[in-house]
């Protein structure tokens, strides 16, 4: 029988075809076997080592073996293969580690470990350290190539430093390079994520001039800069000028470009587009579908919506949680809310997850046509499905069921859940309404002087007035600010507390002397069972208070957001 005797070419290659799958620890096998097979390990099996190891993500087992391994002797091979495995690995602190070591173990540093330095700079967002690396090439004997040029560029492009980029893609010549497309479309890349369209799409135009054949990548990176600059025109005139280019698009073209009329709201252009996609043997992907939704969302056409919806799972399509989200708050601004509540039964059936977000968006469809019970019921649907409330789940929430005694028991798990940061102050006479809802704000004030009314009866000596913080319209949308003004300013107009003037238009002032001592047993009862605690605070008989139920209905639909405030705040 034929006997194969190992050797070091032999061993070698073994490692290095373990490298090419990323099976490091075969490769690692390999390698330590070698001496029991009288095999002497050499740099070409080392580097290959190396390899194997930062295809597998253990550049800490490569830069171990780096320094620890006899066999190992660093030369250009080995520097640049642990070199690369920190840049797989994004330590570029470690690259660059390596890469100032070289000259000392007599390595002279060439083009290949330089631009695996400025990739694993490029890859942490060290532009500024990828272009001094560059610049510091010649005093190195370096020579930078097209790859080490295109890596810096790349370095600019993934920080948005357009100006970088194009400085340095004029730079080229003075390197005896040339720009390529891989450069170019790095350029454009940059410009896109400055919203600089313009000389984005120059940059692939120019791709002609220079006799480089635009890439379906390019192409994409020229149709993503129009449409974060919002420019579908543009958009769809290079998606039409890829075929010129003989550039057959691909499902992200035509992401990019649907995406474009979304933020324009071109639905009728971005449908159109969507139809034509079987035509042009395009495969729509859930990416696809959800930036058609976006556009139906922001247009009003939640029958289209829902038409969409239904047709993904038929397509072989899977909904996401985008979807779910998307589509239901095509619904919500104008759909009937039996269609919302509908939908997010449908894709809960077909196990779309749902997110807080989704979830808040159909209570919002429920408490808009006064269905408070049903958004209450899907509030405490959320924790079965492993949903964590967020703030907006319980301003929905508080806005429905504002007349609700429900109301109190939520609250006290809002608070203690640590949703309203603002109310966990230990200051009793300051309250911060920053997020809350209109709702959630006057539950939130009730709240607070209940405390102080209970504190009251206990004999605690208090401050006589109250801050309340509503702000001024600079962190929240200033419709919400005033919605949550004029509802505090209503409840404490029925409730009989006088407002002191400030020269902060942000914060009120309230005169809390004239909240009548509480009991214990009473306090107690307003705050566990949440007993109306309004009626409880007046200073005056509960026929007083209930005197005023058409005021208090007219708060109630208030904090909802349904009565256009006649106060000017």
């Amino acid at each position: 029988a034929l006997r194969v005797v190992p050797n070091v070419v032999s061993c070698s290659a073994a490692v290095s075809a373990c490298a090419k799958v990323g099976r490091w620890q075969c490769a690692l096998a390999l390698f330590r076997s070698m001496p029991e097979s009288r095999v002497t390990p050499n740099a070409v099996s080392c580097s290959a080592l190396l390899s194997a190891c930062g295809k597998g993500g253990q550049w800490k087992r490569a830069l171990a073996l780096f320094g620890a391994t006899p066999e190992c002797r660093p030369n250009v091979f080995v520097c640049s293969a642990a070199i690369s495995a920190c840049e797989r690995a994004c330590r570029w602190h470690c690259a660059l580690s390596v890469f100032g070591s070289m000259p000392h173990s007599g390595v002279r540093p060439n083009a290949v470990g330089c631009g695996a330095v400025i990739g694993a700079c490029s890859e942490c967002g060290q532009w500024r350290r990828a272009l001094a690396l560059l610049g510091t090439a010649p005093l190195h004997r370096i020579s930078p190539d097209a790859g080490v040029c295109a890596a810096a560029v790349g370095a600019c492009a993934e920080e948005g430093r357009w100006r970088f980029a194009i400085a340095l893609l004029g730079a080229l010549p003075q390197f005896r390079l040339e720009a390529d497309t891989v450069c170019c479309c790095a350029s454009a890349s940059a410009c896109g994520k400055s919203s600089q369209w313009q000389n984005a799409l120059a940059l692939i135009s120019s791709l002609r001039l220079l006799h480089a054949a635009p890439s379906v990548v390019s192409c994409n990176t020229a149709i993503s800069a129009s449409e974060k600059a919002a420019h579908w025109q543009h958009a769809f005139v290079f998606l039409g000028a890829m075929q010129s280019f003989h550039v057959a698009p691909d499902v992200i073209s035509c992401n990019a470009a649907i995406q474009a009329c979304e933020q324009a709201g071109q639905w009728q252009t971005a449908f159109a587009r969507f139809s034509s996609l079987p035509r042009r043997q395009i495969e729509p992907d859930a990416v696809t579908c959800n930036s058609v939704l976006s556009t139906c969302r922001l247009s009003g056409q939640w029958q289209r919506a829902l038409v969409l919806v239904a047709s993904m799972l038929p397509r072989g399509i899977e909904p996401t949680a985008i979807t779910c989200s998307t589509a239901i708050s095509a619904c919500e601004v104008v759909g009937p809310w039996q269609h919302t509540l509908s939908l997010f039964v449908s894709l809960r059936q077909v196990r779309v997850e749902a997110d807080a977000n989704s979830c808040s968006t159909a209570m919002c469809a429920c408490t808009r046509r006064d269905q408070w019970q049903l958004a209450l019921a899907l509030f405490r649907r959320m924790a079965s499905c492993g949903i964590a409330p967020d703030k907006i789940c319980f301003n929905e929430v508080f806005d429905g069921i504002l007349d609700h005694p429900a109301v109190w028991d939520l609250f006290r798990e809002a608070v203690n859940s640590g949703i309203y940061p603002g109310l966990l102050s230990p200051r009793v006479e300051l309250i911060d309404l920053h997020g809350l809802s209109a709702g959630a704000a006057v539950v939130a004030v009730q709240w607070r002087l209940c405390e102080i009314a209970a504190l009251k009866a206990r004999g605690v000596e208090l401050h006589p007035r109250l801050r309340i913080i509503t702000g001024w319209g600079k962190s929240l949308q200033v419709q919400q600010i005033s919605l949550v003004r004029w509802a505090v300013r209503e409840l404490l107009e029925v409730l009989g507390l006088r407002m002191i003037k400030t020269r902060n238009p942000g914060i009120w002032v309230v005169d809390v002397r004239r909240l009548r001592p509480l009991t214990r047993s009473l306090s107690t009862r307003v705050t566990q069972e949440g007993r109306q605690a309004g009626r409880h605070l007046l200073k005056g008989t509960e026929d007083e208070y209930d005197g005023s139920a058409k005021q208090r209905a007219f708060l109630i639909q208030a904090a909802k957001g349904r009565c256009k405030s006649p106060i000017n705040l």
